[in-house]
């Protein structure tokens, strides 16, 4: 095996150098962007095998590859369903936690929306039409 060994890369115009330490610590290691309703269907992705349908409104997105450790961060945003009053998504994010620490082959979530009428009870799981998961990660150290 070849190990290209550099300090930065640059594009041909010089318009940017990134330090490859970024690549490692930057970067997403995983994103989907999916369809919640009928039939789950993932429009895009990096590093996701699958989405599990765990019921209205509860999504477990699997990794291809593991996270390398559980030091990470998920970012979860849902598109507003129709009919709900503006601002009033809920995404709970569940990040399974064993004894050895958080799970690093998925994460769970749950789309929920506040009820409509000025109410701040949580009212409603729904399927929401369109999902975004991103999960980041810095490799672990030598």
């Amino acid at each position: 095996m070849s190990v290209l060994k550099v300090n930065s890369i640059s594009n041909t115009t010089n318009a940017f150098d990134v330090d490859t330490s970024d690549f490692a610590k930057g970067y997403a290691k995983a994103w989907v962007n999916f369809n919640g309703q009928n039939t789950i269907s993932i429009r895009d992705q990096f590093n996701v095998s699958s989405i599990t349908d765990g019921g209205v409104g509860d999504y477990t997105v699997n990794f291809t590859v593991p996270l390398e450790n559980n030091r990470y961060v998920t970012n979860v945003d849902i598109a507003r369903g129709v009919g709900a009053a503006s601002n009033s998504n809920i995404i709970i994010s569940e990040i399974d936690q064993s004894s050895t620490g958080y799970r690093t082959t998925s994460v769970r979530f749950l789309a929920l929306y506040l009820g409509l009428g000025g109410s701040t009870t949580l009212s409603t799981v729904w399927d929401p039409g369109a999902c975004f998961v991103s999960c980041h990660a810095s490799p672990t150290a030598p």
